[in-house]
């Protein structure tokens, strides 16, 4: 039951109370949306829509929102067969966190869940962060657990460090609580709908913009600016969610392209701005250096250390 108590002041200086009461199960508003922006990936969204189709549900009213951020008439298919009420909009102007935000404005839940287009959801993955958001009353974002779903007949390269950024894998060595804000990743992220309600916006010059020049760190931008005005991160590490690799996505060219993208967020971070006569002379000797130490790699045939060197100049 929702109680709205509204005072009233008479002209003869009396305050009187006006209450009226509404039961919360007919309230026609979610209690939580799900969004999702994609941009002409018909395919990988409609195998995303399956599994949310999926999920074990019952008892929690909820929305999906997909953001077609491109107006692609595949994607407008793929919507209209889901085997789900989805309320589809669309954002023509390319970049992921602005279709997020313009998602934000029609997403009516109390609670704000975010994944990708390019996810395989756990059965219980919705019903686990709902309930990881109320044993956490007091926190405002929750990160949950991402595992890779490498390409079926595809060699997986060993394990290097920067899998973890380049494939958006979280998987930390602790159980629920309070973590770093930096650690709640867009695939699997939700925040409570308050904070949007109040003017928090992702920040549109970064993310995913149709090119491969962006600057990374699209919604770990909100996540980290959150946690300076006192906000807490939880992570839920039994909401689980699989980010499906694509087999392009294990080739050392995407991932020094994803290393590119990382420097130049790193570098905006420092406030290297204002093109190359600013840039610091100890920065030129460390990318000289890392080149020399790629090419020497790649002389020697050593392909461990190819792409370890080579992660570190890109």
């Amino acid at each position: 039951e929702i109680v709205w108590a509204i005072g009233l002041k008479y002209t003869d200086g009396w305050t009187r109370t006006l209450t009226i009461t509404s039961d919360r199960a007919t309230s026609s508003a979610p209690a939580v949306s799900v969004l999702i922006a994609t941009r002409h990936r018909p395919d990988r969204l409609a195998e995303t829509l399956r599994g949310l189709a999926a999920m074990r549900t019952d008892g929690l009213h909820w929305q999906l929102v997909v953001v077609d951020n491109g107006g692609d008439g595949r994607t407008r298919e793929v919507v209209a067969s889901a085997a789900l009420p989805v309320s589809l909009v669309v954002e023509a102007a390319p970049g992921k966190n602005r279709a997020l935000n313009r998602g934000l404005d029609v997403v009516a839940g109390s609670l704000v869940v975010f994944t990708d287009d390019d996810v395989r959801v756990d059965g219980g993955w919705l019903a686990e962060v709902v309930a990881g958001a109320d044993r956490w009353p007091a926190a405002s974002m929750f990160g949950g657990r991402i595992l890779p779903e490498w390409p079926e007949g595809e060699e997986v390269p060993p394990y290097h460090p920067f899998f973890d950024h380049a494939y958006g894998i979280a998987d930390f060595a602790h159980g629920e609580g309070p973590y770093s804000p930096g650690y709640v990743y867009g695939g699997n992220m939700a925040v409570r709908a308050a904070l949007f309600h109040s003017g928090w916006r992702f920040d549109e010059r970064l993310g995913p913009d149709g090119g491969d020049r962006y600057v990374t760190g699209s919604e770990t931008s909100l996540t980290v600016a959150l946690a300076r005005q006192g906000h807490t991160a939880v992570y839920l590490p039994r909401a689980l969610v699989h980010h499906q690799i694509r087999p392009e996505q294990l080739s050392p060219a995407w991932l020094y392209g994803r290393a590119f993208r990382r420097g130049r967020a790193d570098a905006l971070k420092q406030g290297l701005r204002g093109g190359w006569r600013r840039i610091p002379p100890a920065l030129v000797t460390r990318a000289a250096r890392a080149y020399a130490a790629w090419s020497a790699s790649r002389l020697r045939g050593d392909r461990a250390g190819t792409l370890d060197h080579g992660l570190a100049y890109w």
